[in-house]
C-alpha cells in the first residue's frame, strides 16, 4: 500500500478529494475530507519526522507539571464549575494537571480591583494534592466597552489593555503556585471569538488571527511583567486541518510567536483516532515552529475527547461498544501525546450529561474513568523508553521501565480508509510475565504471543530483545 500511495499522481488524488467532499456532506465533519486525503499522501500513521524531546529528561526550573519519577503524570482533565468539589475523584483516577477557565469579568467587577478568592480554592485544593492548574484566561468585561452584540472577542485596545492588567495581576497572584496559563479559549472558531465583520460566516478568517495576536502580543509581556517565570500557552486552536493551519500560519505573520508565551495550545478534534493527530496534526504545527525559527516553543494539548456517540457508533460500534471504546481512546490520545513531547496532555471533560464526560452529571464513574484509572496504576513510576518497531505501522508497543521492571502498553488502530482496527496476533520475544487490559482486569497470557485490538494492553514482561513479527 505504501508503494501505491507514493506513485499515485496527482489527478488521481484529485479524484479522491472530491469524492470524500461529496461524502463529508453528511453529519461527519467537513474537516475530515481534508484531512484522510493528506493520510493517504503522509501514510505517516504515528511516525514522527523529528525526533521526540521527552520533556521528563529536561532540566527545567519552570517545569511544574511532574516530578523525574514519573512518565505519565502530565495527563490533565478539564473541570467546568463546581467540580472541583470532587477533585479527589480526579485525584483518584490519577490526573496531574485539570484545565479551568479563568474569566476576567468574574474577577474585576470594578475597575482595577481583582477578586481571585473563588479561583484560589481551585488553586489551593490543587496544590494540596500535588496537581496542577492549567488556567484559561477568558472573557470580555463591560468595564472596558464590552458589548454583547459584537461576540465575546477582545479586539479594542481599551479591552486589550484592561485584559493584560488582569492576565498580569493573575501571573503575579499565582507566582510560585502550580499554575500554568493559557491565552483564550479556541479564537480561531467565531463562537468563541466574534463572527467577524469581514465574514461573519467564517470561523479562522486572517482578521481574527490579527485581532488574536494583538492581544497575545499585549498580554504576555505583562504576565512576564509581573511573574518572570510564569509558563504561557497561546493559539488554543480548535482542530487542526487546513483551514486553522492557515489561521495559525496569520498568526505567525502577525507576531505571536515572538510575544513572549513558552508554548503553542492545540485541541486535535476533527480525527477520527488519536493516532491521527501526529502525522496530520503535531507535525505539521512543529514544521511551521520551526520554518519560523521557534523549534523551542513547545507544543500542549490542552483540551480533546471522543464522545460515545454517533462519532463511535457510525463505525459499526454498537452504543454499549462506543462507551467502552471511549476509555480506550482515552489511554491512547493520552500516551500518544507523551511518545510525541507534548508538554501536558488535556482530556475533554470530567463530568457532563452528554457522553465526553468520564462521570455522568451526578459524577457516577463511567468506563473511560476506570481507564484512566487503570492507565495511571498500571504506569505509575514508570518511564517511557521507545516505541517497539513493528511490521505494521497501525500497531503500537510502546515500552516502559521503571529501573527494575518493564512492561509494554500494546494496541492496534484502524489502518487507512477502515473504521475498525483489525484485531491479530503477534510474537514477540518477550516473556510475557502477566496482562491487564484497559479496564484493570487481568486476561491470560499464551505463551510470547499477544493478541492486538483497538483496547491497550499493559504487559508485564521480562526483557530481551523485541518483537519478532506478525
Amino acid at each position: 500500500m505504501r508503494m501505491i500511495v507514493k506513485v499515485l499522481p496527482a489527478l488521481a488524488v484529485a479524484v479522491l478529494l472530491a469524492f470524500v467532499l461529496i461524502l463529508s456532506a453528511n453529519h461527519r465533519s467537513f474537516r475530515m475530507a481534508g484531512e484522510m486525503v493528506s493520510n493517504l499522501i503522509s501514510m505517516q500513521y504515528g511516525v514522527s519526522k523529528t525526533s521526540s524531546q521527552f520533556l521528563l529528561d529536561r532540566a527545567d526550573t519552570r517545569r511544574l507539571i511532574q516530578p523525574e519519577t514519573s512518565g505519565i503524570v502530565r495527563t490533565g482533565i478539564q473541570f467546568k464549575d463546581g467540580d472541583h468539589v470532587r477533585i479527589d475523584l480526579a485525584k483518584d483516577a490519577g490526573f496531574g494537571v485539570i484545565r479551568k477557565g479563568l474569566y476576567w469579568p468574574r474577577v474585576e467587577k470594578t475597575n482595577g480591583q481583582y477578586d481571585f478568592d473563588w479561583f484560589d480554592e481551585i488553586v489551593n485544593e490543587a496544590k494540596a494534592r500535588g496537581m496542577v492548574v492549567c488556567a484559561t484566561l477568558f472573557g470580555n468585561n463591560r468595564l472596558y466597552g464590552y458589548n454583547k452584540k459584537d461576540g465575546i472577542a477582545v479586539f479594542t485596545e481599551k479591552g486589550r489593555q484592561g485584559f493584560a492588567k488582569f492576565a498580569a495581576a493573575a501571573a503575579a497572584r499565582y507566582r510560585g503556585d502550580p499554575v500554568v496559563f493559557e491565552i483564550w479559549n479556541e479564537p480561531n472558531l467565531r463562537n468563541f471569538w466574534r463572527a467577524h465583520p469581514a465574514n461573519p460566516r467564517k470561523s479562522n478568517i486572517d482578521a481574527m488571527a490579527d485581532e488574536y495576536t494583538l492581544l497575545v502580543k499585549a498580554v504576555a509581556p505583562a504576565m512576564k511583567a509581573a511573574n518572570p517565570d510564569v509558563f504561557i500557552s497561546a493559539g488554543s486552536i480548535s482542530a487542526l486541518w487546513t483551514e486553522s493551519f492557515a489561521w495559525f500560519d496569520r498568526a505567525i505573520e502577525q507576531g505571536i510567536l515572538n510575544s513572549g508565551i513558552d508554548a503553542i495550545s492545540v485541541h486535535p478534534y476533527g480525527f477520527e483516532w488519536p493516532e491521527k493527530a501526529e502525522p496530520n496534526g503535531y507535525s505539521v504545527m512543529r514544521g511551521k515552529l520551526a520554518a519560523a525559527g521557534r523549534s523551542d516553543l513547545r507544543i500542549v494539548n490542552t483540551e480533546v475527547g471522543f464522545p460515545a456517540d454517533e462519532w463511535i457508533t457510525d463505525r459499526g460500534y454498537s452504543p454499549e461498544e462506543a462507551v467502552r471504546l471511549q476509555g480506550a481512546m482515552l489511554i491512547r490520545q493520552q500516551l500518544l501525546d507523551h511518545l510525541y513531547g507534548l508538554e501536558y496532555s488535556i482530556w475533554y471533560e470530567f463530568r457532563s450529561r452528554d457522553t465526553y464526560g468520564i462521570v455522568n452529571n451526578a459524577f457516577e464513574l463511567r468506563p473511560a474513568y476506570t481507564s484512566a484509572k487503570t492507565l495511571h496504576n498500571e504506569l505509575n513510576g514508570y518511564r517511557l523508553v521507545r516505541r517497539e518497531a513493528t511490521r505494521r505501522q497501525e500497531d503500537f508497543l510502546l515500552f516502559f521501565s521503571n529501573g527494575t521492571q518493564d512492561k509494554i502498553v500494546a494496541w492496534t488502530s484502524p489502518a487507512l480508509f477502515h473504521d475498525k482496527a483489525d484485531t491479530h496476533v503477534i510474537e514477540t520475544d518477550y516473556e510475557i510475565l502477566h496482562i491487564t487490559d484497559s479496564f484493570g482486569q487481568k486476561i491470560p497470557t499464551k505463551g510470547q504471543s499477544l493478541e492486538l485490538n483497538e483496547y491497550p494492553k499493559f504487559v508485564a514482561i521480562r526483557p530481551s530483545s523485541g518483537v519478532r513479527g506478525q
